[in-house]
């Protein structure tokens, strides 16, 4: 009898504590949902055995699919990417392409996505001045100096981020040997279109501000509940997109440099994206010599979310074949 009322007891306890983690799990949902999703992603990033790192000072995720012979300076049957992520963004938009498996890469590759300054895990810069594009470049530069395993790059920027990974590549001949730009921002006309995108100041304008991005941004938008809403629009508040636009100065621009890559390089674009219009992104390519367009249809802004699959499958032609 004794037993039987001890096992009672324990049962009793694992149910009471089990109620309180999903009445937990439940208050976070409505509370933190933007915090439980990015901890949510981060477990599921783990499982897929990506790694959390810290490179010269920037946080980032790593997911090597090279065998350990591959992995040398000097071996090119390992290519090294690394991932930007655009304005308001962080690392965590390249799970999907973090979690998929070796079997969807038609060469051996090793992935990097890194929290540019002020984004995501990475602290901001000392001076809000080196939010500008160039700068961050050669911040992001520095960090993949400091990665042994990698002696060059194929360098893929999602809008901001394709202007950051433009100059790394301009600015870093000897380093960068392929370059993808998805829904690529960077042209003079680019800036005047996304100019003041997140610049509310308000949690009613930030909301407004949200709900019109994700409809420009996505081919299917999705209906989130008001809590959710209320919370992105106060990360959107404390973020550091304001200072980012600010930091942004005309001698920046691209269109006078595109003429002068040497890089082997990508323009690609979700075909349903109202951020970056089709003509900028072809203009983009045009600018770029020998560089190829391609678009999805179907999809936005942010392929890596919406449309994995037909991303990754452009990467595996460039890190085969390169631009043709």
């Amino acid at each position: 009898m004794k037993v039987l009322r001890h096992r009672s007891r324990t049962l009793l306890i694992l149910l009471a504590i089990s109620g309180l983690l999903a009445g937990g799990y439940q208050a976070a949902r409505y509370l933190a949902p933007i915090q439980l999703s990015e901890l949510t992603s981060r477990v599921e990033l783990w499982r897929a055995g990506v790694r959390e790192i810290q490179t010269g000072g920037l946080a980032g995720l790593e997911k090597n699919h090279c065998a350990s012979e591959e992995v040398s300076q000097n071996n090119p049957g390992c290519t090294c990417i690394v991932m930007i992520h655009g304005l308001g963004d962080q690392a965590l938009t390249w799970k999907k392409l973090l979690q998929e498996p070796r079997s969807s890469w038609l060469k051996p590759v090793h992935l990097f996505a890194y929290d540019l300054p002020g984004s995501g895990r990475s602290p901001p810069p000392a001076n809000p001045s080196d939010y500008r594009v160039r700068k961050l470049a050669e911040r992001l530069k520095r960090t993949l100096a400091e990665v042994p395993a990698c002696s060059r790059w194929m360098v893929v920027g999602n809008s901001l981020g394709g202007a950051v990974g433009t100059w790394l590549a301009l600015d870093w001949k000897q380093k960068v040997f392929k370059l993808v730009l998805v829904d690529s921002s960077g042209l003079k006309a680019m800036a005047t279109q996304t100019h003041g995108l997140f610049g509310a100041s308000t949690e009613e304008g930030a909301i407004a501000e949200l709900k019109d991005f994700q409809k420009k941004a996505y081919a299917h938008p999705r209906q989130l509940p008001p809590h959710v809403w209320r919370a992105a629009a106060e990360r959107m508040l404390h973020s550091n997109s304001a200072e980012v636009q600010k930091a942004q100065v005309p001698e920046d621009a691209l269109d006078t440099n595109l003429p002068s890559m040497r890089v082997p390089t990508l323009v690609y674009r979700g075909a349903a994206d109202q951020i970056i219009p089709r003509g900028l992104s072809q203009e983009m390519a045009r600018l770029i010599p020998g560089a190829v367009y391609r678009e999805t249809p179907d999809c936005g802004h942010l392929p890596q979310k919406e449309c994995p699959a037909a991303l990754v499958k452009v990467l595996n032609e460039m890190v085969w074949f390169g631009a043709m």
